[in-house]
């Protein structure tokens, strides 16, 4: 085909080396994606479809993965294997300008229309190793999701460190790749989930013996891949459940502790088998410092001189837009600090709301200590307390149910019992009505503020003992019944524990121990639904992966 650039909207595309097929296809969903997009419906079809295809390329937890990093203002960005664009926009919004390089027609026009109104990305379209040879310098090289492809269209005996040597060669001088893949080894797919590109379990775990175009690596194979190609600087990071769609980012600085990571049902793409707990399993491998070893994925940044100041990232997307935020660890001149930002224009009063909100809560006893931030550049930050959650405090009585339960009603009594000075009468409010409905529960007692987020897990023991609330997203000034805060506590702590007690301890049975009366369980159920719809929409309609969990096989089930 002959040197042909077209245009869609704002978004140049290169056809000179696109060699007039598309090679590779999700199958005609992607015509559907393309329409969607077009018809300007891409969140309805998001939030309607149950499809891989459809969450993998239109869902903005994608952007997870790169939203976090640090990419000056100024940068040239080269995207290989761009696909229909869910990282593409972020790169753009971050960056002064964005090169894609892309096999796929169909998923290169996906791209184009998702970002017509964008005036800085160019897409060529084709094979890498022909294109490459068009391409320039760069501070910034994403691999995401494409390393474990070169034995299909990098020539040679050794595929994978000849496709880094070649994107080494357009990096500046103080530039960095940006690699994305799956741990051949994660936990996940020792426990039977199918390997991604196979589709079939173990096949990683078996080293893909008699496979040869794709693969994946564990941690080491890759560390040694990047000392080989001269990449001698380069720092891991762990998305969680994995690249593809990550809530958090772990670095080596900051690893989860026993009761963070709950990816149960988080099968999205396929059918998979649980031969065991992986919730469980997760516990100890990290309670162990195995966690870096069986992540399910890794992000990898290398260079030859570049700094990163995240530690830790976590993203709340599956909200409404007013309340859509991040929250990172960051390294600052001032120290270590943690910072919550907006991530769309309407969640920025929701961020201001924050800093009032820690201003006016004050703990329900003076067990309790609060950690304070400020407003900088329309993001929230505070100080980094180092400690231990309540969450992981108890994870000592996982086995014990007796004790879980004896330790969590002497924590509710310590940190929730409020003094009388802080208490008022409940009454129904116009604003208790808009948030929580019209159920309550009848002479009860409220704090003047209430933090409704005081959970176990936003409670942290620092070395000398002290603790500290550390959230204040979720502070009302209208009475709340004030045990609806412990309760709320109390179910989020079981979700977490879930399956150490499950068949034994029901959840009903867990309330009751603690002393939480039946017609207080009704009622707090129906307010925390009635939250749920407050922040996600009406039926918790923001939340759509549900939609997308996939069935799985336990061995108890082929066993019967």
């Amino acid at each position: 085909m002959g040197k042909m650039v077209n245009s869609v909207g704002g978004v140049l595309i290169d056809y000179e080396f696109y060699p007039g097929e598309d090679l590779y296809s999700d199958g005609s969903i992607e015509n559907t994606i393309y329409d969607a997009i077009v018809m300007n419906e891409e969140s309805k079809i998001l939030h309607s479809s149950n499809e891989w295809a459809v969450l993998y390329h239109l869902s903005d937890i994608r952007e997870n993965i790169i939203e976090w990093c640090n990419i000056d203002r100024n940068s040239k960005v080269l995207e290989i294997g761009s696909g229909c664009g869910a990282v593409t926009s972020v790169l753009s919004n971050k960056a002064k300008s964005v090169d894609c390089v892309e096999l796929s027609q169909r998923r290169t026009l996906i791209n184009a229309e998702r970002n017509k109104n964008k005036n800085n990305i160019k897409i060529y379209l084709g094979n890498f190793q022909d294109v490459e040879k068009k391409l320039g310098q760069y501070d910034v090289i994403t691999l995401i999701g494409v390393l474990e492809y070169a034995g299909l269209y990098i020539h040679g005996k050794h595929p994978y460190t000849n496709l880094l040597r070649i994107v080494k060669k357009h990096l500046s001088n103080k530039g960095k790749i940006i690699i994305a893949i799956e741990n051949k080894i994660g936990l996940k797919y020792l426990n039977g989930a199918p390997e991604d590109h196979m589709g079939q379990p173990y096949v990683g775990i078996n080293d893909y013996v008699g496979c040869h175009d794709v693969r994946t690596f564990s941690g080491n194979e890759l560390r040694e891949m990047l000392k080989e190609v001269g990449l001698l600087k380069c720092n891991f990071y762990y998305p969680v459940p994995d690249y593809k769609l990550p809530m958090k980012i772990y670095s080596q600085d900051i690893l989860p502790k026993p009761g963070d990571i709950r990816t149960y049902k988080t099968n999205y793409s396929k059918t998979r088998i649980y031969n065991f707990m992986e919730d469980v399993a997760n516990d100890q491998i990290s309670s162990d410092g195995m966690f870096e070893y069986m992540s399910n994925s890794f992000l990898i940044i290398a260079g030859k001189e570049f700094e990163e100041d995240v530690l830790f990232a976590k993203y709340n997307r599956e909200r409404k837009c007013e309340y859509r935020i991040s929250t990172k660890i960051t390294n600052t001149e001032d120290g270590v600090r943690v910072v919550k930002s907006a991530l769309t224009e309407e969640a920025f009063s929701h961020i201001k709301r924050i800093k009032e909100n820690e201003e006016n809560w004050v703990p329900a006893n003076n067990m309790l200590k609060k950690g304070c931030g400020f407003i900088k550049e329309g993001k929230y930050y505070s100080g980094y307390i180092k400690g231990k959650t309540l969450v992981e405090i108890l994870y000592k009585y996982r086995n014990d149910s007796d004790e879980f339960i004896k330790s969590v009603d002497e924590l509710i009594n310590k940190y929730y019992q409020p003094d009388k000075d802080n208490l008022i009468q409940f009454e129904k409010t116009t604003s208790f009505t808009e948030v929580f409905g019209d159920i309550y529960v009848e002479n009860s007692m409220s704090y003047r503020i209430t933090n409704i987020d005081l959970l176990f897990s936003n409670i942290i023991i620092d070395d000398t003992g002290n603790a500290y609330a550390i959230d204040f997203e979720w502070v009302f000034d209208f009475p709340i019944p004030y045990r609806f805060v412990s309760w709320r506590a109390c179910k989020e702590l079981y979700c977490v524990y879930m399956a150490y007690y499950k068949n034994f301890l029901s959840i009903d049975e867990y309330y009751a121990k603690l002393g939480f009366k039946d017609f207080e369980v009704i009622a707090f159920k129906q307010m925390e639904k009635n939250f749920g719809d407050y922040v996600c929409g009406f039926n918790r309609n923001e939340e759509y992966l549900h939609n997308y969990v996939k069935p799985f096989i336990t061995p108890k089930m082929i066993i019967g």
